[in-house]
């Protein structure tokens, strides 16, 4: 319906609308039409309301997006690519040129094309109006409300549309205090943030999975990465601590527990993007280990889990999630450059507050947000007020944009003041 409406013009869309609308009353509709006549008026007046709503959600993604800044960007990396000589040198810098044109491209044509549908519905909202004519005016409404749905979805994606934020993640997640409750919570959170990044078409990797004696995970780690290549951007305000309360499935008694996890997030930088060195000759001690859960006989019998500390930092990192040592130490020393990598980016941007975060002991005092599950129902984050009444939804990743977003555009929020 979309292309009859770019294609036939306003006025032309219109007639059409009326023309096919009209032959379906002839096959039985009138009586929906003669009833819902009264309601006319307000359907046009929705439709109207939804385009602005529309509007202005694009708006605030093109001011969030430097739109006119990114139309010169594009322009300068048409002349750049153009006159690009490609050797074997500078092959990669080829590769990263053109994937940043693909990316301004896609994200200036989504933003035009529905900037120009969302014009065309509002003129044609106020033609009926002013004909006082709504053929088909129902199908039209439904579709207005997918523009409104995508112009809403780019204006998301604008707030994590810095460069810095366009990464994959490493989520790091470990049970604080509260003994076996917390290594059940732990799991919870684990399976929380899997699904959310399962339904963004993320792929999902388990890094490191340390089981609990009784149920739940001691620590686990997990690799986001894929679908809109902005994992980090995202879920870079999830580190910190996360609260718990409900009546305990392991408390005979049935009597309310308090549990913590810290999650920390950490910037998956990529081989390309790390330009210094920062792991010194002898600064690592590295563990070998039996890896934990199920993997047959070669987990059981093999030390193939690995651990590496940094000294001079002492930041650790921990994998075990391949069958060979060598694929796990691999990953392993990935991890630490992103941690050391992304700890020298914080330090240069005087980004002091988000190591404060990854550092705070999981323990009261310290969460940034409590998802309380008894003796009433509630989620909230306690950075900016946001509050959620469906914690089971949260829980299942389906709801946790709505955190994401609230705390993203707080934080752009503070920034622009």
């Amino acid at each position: 319906m979309v292309n009859t409406v770019v294609s036939f013009g306003i006025t032309n869309m219109y007639c059409f609308c009326r023309m096919f609308f009209s032959s379906r009353l002839v096959v039985g509709c009138s009586n929906f039409c003669s009833s819902s006549s009264q309601q006319n008026p307000q359907f046009i007046q929705a439709l109207l309301n939804y385009s602005k709503s529309a509007a202005v959600s694009l708006e605030r993604a093109k001011t969030l997006l430097k739109y006119d800044k990114m139309h010169l960007r594009l322009k300068q990396l048409e002349i750049e690519l153009k006159s690009f000589t490609a050797t074997e040198n500078n092959m990669k810098s080829r590769i990263k040129l053109s994937r940043e044109y693909a990316r301004l491209s896609k994200k200036l044509e989504s933003i035009d094309s529905c900037s120009k549908e969302l014009e065309d519905y509002h003129n044609l909202g106020l033609l009926m109006e002013r004909e006082q004519d709504s053929s088909g005016l129902k199908e039209i409404l439904d579709e207005m409300l997918l523009l409104k749905s995508r112009a809403e979805d780019i204006e998301r994606q604008a707030i994590v549309g810095e460069e810095r934020d366009q990464k994959g993640a490493y989520l790091e997640l470990h049970s604080g205090a509260g003994g076996v409750e917390s290594m059940d919570w732990c799991a919870i959170l684990f399976r929380m943030y899997s699904r959310w990044a399962e339904q963004h078409s993320y792929e999902v990797d388990i890094v490191d999975e340390n089981k609990g004696d009784i149920a739940g995970i001691r620590s686990g780690t997990l690799k986001i990465d894929g679908g809109d290549g902005c994992a980090f951007g995202w879920l870079r305000k999830e580190a910190g601590v996360h609260r718990l309360v409900r009546i305990s499935p392991f408390d005979a008694g049935s009597r309310r527990h308090t549990s913590f996890v810290a999650v920390s997030v950490i910037p998956d930088v990529g081989e390309d993007n790390v330009k210094e060195n920062l792991i010194e000759p002898g600064s690592l001690r590295i563990e070998t280990f039996r890896a934990s859960g199920s993997g047959g006989q070669h987990v059981n019998k093999t030390e193939s889990a690995i651990r590496i500390v940094h000294i001079p930092t002492g930041i650790s990192v921990q994998c075990q999630s391949e069958r060979s040592q060598y694929q796990n130490k691999q990953t392993a020393l990935k991890m630490l450059e992103a941690k050391l990598h992304y700890q020298e980016q914080l330090k240069r941007e005087e980004e002091i507050n988000n190591i404060s975060e990854l550092s705070k002991e999981a323990q009261f005092g310290n969460q940034i947000r409590s998802y309380v599950l008894a003796p009433y129902q509630l989620v909230k984050d306690m950075r900016t007020g946001f509050e959620h009444r469906n914690p089971e939804k949260v829980l299942n990743g389906e709801a946790l944009d709505d955190f994401l977003v609230s705390c993203l555009s707080w934080e752009k929020q503070l920034k622009d003041e």
